[in-house]
């Protein structure tokens, strides 16, 4: 007897067939049928709503095919087996039709800017934190910082963060240089920080000492070191070598016979404080500090963000 089924499509496979077979043993408990080689090879398929009967047993269809099949006698069936697409079967026993699939792989290289002024220029003009990276391909790894795109006239500033810009306590320590702070910037080695100063056009870093009784360079007291381990003994607002601070470039220390406020080291709370502006030393990865060993001598240091622009 033949039906016609009608197409059906699955949604993951174009066609399953559900095949079992069973043994000569298996086959002893059943009434007789006609032989079919040592195995005989049953296809249950899906229709709709109909069932072949074949003997004694009844078998519902379960699979969608491209045309009706033919179910031979009565048998028990191990479990079904899945194939993709109709199944012939080869000698004593069915075989699986198999399909392998190949996955192939892309890969698309990212390219970062160098500095947040290449981001105002090529992506956006918004505030805000993206991923920069100031060598290339050329060793360090990409990461992430802060574009002011407002400072500095809407250049598109790069702002790195670091551990110790908040006001910070020194005394007790009255050896040159005895208090030391390491500066450790946000999710950003040194290394990477250097090919930034050294791509970008202008760089700058605020630092700050607040002294009472406390010198800065008369005696060599204190100092901050660069990106490569140098000791600086010059201060915010001036540059070079020469033991000075800002004041003494625009003549406004307290007293004009010193370079620095704080080497005035009296008892009243003096400041000297402004802009590193040398990027080929920037950013800072140390201070030190002395000169506050007794009870009256005290100060605060505070270092701002490095700060950089431009493209070089």
């Amino acid at each position: 007897m033949s039906q016609t089924t009608q197409e059906q499509q699955s949604p993951h496979w174009p066609q399953t067939t559900y095949v079992a077979r069973t043994t000569q043993r298996e086959l002893s408990t059943q009434e007789p049928e006609t032989p079919q080689g040592p195995h005989t090879t049953q296809v249950l398929q899906k229709t709709q709503g109909r069932q072949t009967t074949q003997g004694h047993q009844t078998t519902q269809e379960r699979q969608t095919t491209q045309g009706p099949q033919t179910t031979l006698g009565p048998h028990t069936a191990q479990g079904p087996r899945i194939t993709q697409g109709p199944q012939a079967t080869q000698g004593p026993q069915a075989t699986q039709a198999t399909q392998s699939t190949q996955l192939s792989q892309t890969t698309i290289p990212v390219s970062y800017p160098e500095t947040c002024s290449r981001v105002k220029t090529d992506i956006s003009n918004v505030s805000g934190w993206y991923v920069i990276d100031p060598d290339g391909d050329q060793g360090n790894a990409p990461f992430r910082v802060y574009c002011d795109m407002t400072d500095e006239g809407g250049i598109g500033v790069t702002v790195v963060s670091h551990d110790s810009e908040n006001r910070t306590h020194v005394n007790g320590c009255d050896l040159d240089g005895c208090y030391a702070r390491d500066v450790n910037y946000s999710n950003v080695s040194l290394s990477q920080l250097n090919v930034l100063t050294d791509v970008s056009t202008y760089c700058e870093q605020f630092i700050s000492y607040e002294c009472k009784g406390s010198k800065l360079f008369k005696g060599g007291n204190a100092w901050w070191v660069s990106r490569t381990g140098e000791n600086m003994k010059y201060w915010g607002g001036a540059n070079g070598k020469i033991e000075r601070c800002g004041c003494a470039v625009t003549n406004t220390c307290d007293d004009s016979s010193k370079t620095c406020n704080c080497d005035i080291d009296d008892l009243i709370w003096r400041e000297d404080s402004g802009l590193l502006t040398d990027k080929f030393y920037l950013p800072v990865s140390q201070l030190r500090f002395g000169d506050t060993g007794r009870p009256d001598e005290e100060g605060y240091h505070t270092l701002g963000k490095l700060k950089c622009h431009g493209m070089s």
